[in-house]
């Protein structure tokens, strides 16, 4: 949550619903990369030694047998396509969470910057 707090970029947005009333732990930090290459941003995180990843994105295509679904989820694979993760581990990174904040919105804006 303190990371996520940190972030400011229009680059990326958190994947998850936020409500003042709402009270959550995170295991993974989801974001959803628009505007910024997901795939190059997690490269540029990773040699910062932050751990990002893709996360999981096969939902859309278990079967219907398997995960009942009341529509198509036409929308998934984009967004599975633009989802990434940052992993509860970087609490382990002996960083402050300010200081991994500005790492992620720094690539970011480098990366909005450069086009």
């Amino acid at each position: 949550r303190e990371v996520m707090a940190q972030l400011d970029s229009e680059g990326l947005r958190p994947a998850c619903l936020q409500t003042p009333d709402l009270v959550y732990g995170i295991y993974q930090l989801g974001l959803l990369a628009s505007g910024v290459d997901r795939d190059v941003l997690i490269e540029r995180l990773r040699k910062q030694g932050i751990p990002a990843g893709t996360g999981f994105s096969g939902f859309h295509r278990r079967s219907k047998r398997r995960c009942d679904r009341l529509t198509e989820l036409q929308n998934v694979p984009t967004i599975a396509a633009h989802t990434l993760t940052i992993h509860h581990s970087v609490a382990w990174l002996g960083r402050s969470a300010q200081d991994i904040g500005q790492s992620i919105n720094q690539a970011v804006a480098e990366m909005l910057e450069s086009g």
